[in-house]
């Protein structure tokens, strides 16, 4: 199959050069499958002669022609083509460029003493354009990087201030006569490299940030103590108060819970040497120790004080509600007022059960809600906001929490 697709390329190889050279042909050969005289092959001719021909093909088809008459042991096919193929590929591999290549050295030859001469002259001049162009310029260059390298020690010494760094690289930056106040009009500017001049102003701006930050650090480090200060003399103090008034509340309960049965057994006592006076001065005692120490017990709360700032106390009243709406996030509808408070109602869905009647009284279903009352009574004292407030009531089966709070504090909250 190969030999007869060979044969099939080199009869349309004939045709396509019958109509490129239609006079040539009749006297020209024509491609042959197989030949006796394989130096005198048609390609040959046609390659001698500039024949506009793809010769690659011819190649390849000869080349694949040999291959298959070796295979099939066709040895004067296999000959011919192999012979064809060896000669025309050293034809069309051979290199027609030496003509060209004599001529260029002949040009080469005639101008070489004329290079000769420039070259000399170049030799002559390259000692002052070195010093010129680049000597110089590695001097100035050595001089700058000496400079970044002082000022790269002095931001490495850990143990002084920036305001004595940012002193320390302007007296170096001076040496040259160079202003690190005025780039722009001084002879760094006209001298330096931009690449040295914008890392110097780099460093110079990165160090009075630095001395920003260190200044505006050090008041907050002096605002932390001052708060943690406050805060610690705020826990002694409650933790007092909550000692003293749980010792009271101890006295009160072990002096004063047996005193009404107490009362009764006497009175049913059938023992008539009870006298009524007896009974009078013991329940004046019993009152009189009991008022004495519910007064005790108030007198420590009036000294505690309020100990929460307001949007602490404020956002935990929040999250108590949030918590008894069943973690989800309440509704809250705001109305401002002329005297400077706002109303806050909180609208919550999962407590329509509950009655607002006594929601923050001792009635109170849920000891949380008189947390919030103890809340507001305190954010009331601790602004001296008087109409602060908190109340309940119900609409179309939710449960609304009216708040009462000057807008001041509602907003640094919300």
């Amino acid at each position: 199959r190969t030999i007869s697709f060979a044969d099939s390329c080199l009869h349309y190889l004939n045709q396509s050069y019958a109509m490129a050279h239609p006079a040539a042909t009749r006297k020209s050969k024509l491609l042959r499958l197989n030949g006796d005289y394989p130096a005198k092959a048609a390609e040959l001719t046609w390659l001698r002669d500039s024949a506009k021909v793809d010769f690659n093909i011819i190649l390849d088809i000869r080349n694949e022609t040999a291959v298959a008459a070796l295979a099939l042991h066709r040895w004067n096919l296999y000959n011919y083509n192999n012979t064809v193929y060896t000669q025309l590929f050293r034809e069309v591999s051979a290199d027609n460029t030496l003509a060209s290549y004599v001529y260029t050295m002949q040009k080469a030859n005639n101008n070489r003493n004329i290079a000769i001469i420039m070259l000399v002259a170049l030799l002559l001049g390259i000692f002052p354009a070195y010093y010129l162009l680049y000597y110089r310029q590695r001097m100035h260059l050595h001089l700058y990087i000496d400079q970044i390298n002082s000022i790269n020690n002095v931001l490495k010494d850990k143990h002084t201030t920036t305001d004595y760094k940012l002193h320390k690289i302007d007296e170096i930056w001076k040496l040259n006569g160079q202003d690190a106040k005025n780039d722009a009009l001084s002879y760094t500017a006209k001298k330096c490299p931009k690449v040295f001049l914008s890392l110097f102003n780099e460093i110079r701006s990165c160090l009075e940030e630095d001395n920003k930050l260190v200044g505006k650090l050090a008041d907050a480090q002096n605002d932390a103590s001052d708060q943690l200060r406050r805060v610690e003399m705020d826990s002694d103090r409650l933790y007092v108060s909550c000692n003293v008034l749980d010792n009271c509340l101890s006295s009160l309960k072990h002096e004063t819970m047996y005193y009404p049965s107490r009362l009764k057994q006497l009175i049913a006592s059938e023992d008539s040497t009870v006298d009524d006076n007896v009974l009078a001065e013991l329940a004046e005692y019993y009152k009189t120790l009991y008022t004495t120490l519910i007064s005790h017990a108030a007198n420590v709360l009036n000294t505690a004080g309020t100990l929460a700032a307001p949007n602490v106390s404020i956002n935990l009243l929040l999250a108590i509600l949030r918590k008894k709406n069943k973690g989800k996030k309440p509704k809250i509808v705001e109305r401002e007022t002329a005297d400077n408070y706002i109303d806050v109602d909180i609208i919550l869905d999962s407590l329509y059960a509950i009655s607002p009647v006594g929601l923050f009284s001792s009635l109170t279903p849920d000891v949380d809600f008189l947390v919030c009352c103890q809340i507001m009574r305190d954010l009331g004292e601790y602004t001296g906001a008087r109409a602060c407030g908190i109340s309940a009531r119900s609409d179309n089966g939710t449960l609304i929490v009216s708040l009462k709070m000057p807008s001041a504090i509602w907003q640094g909250v919300r």
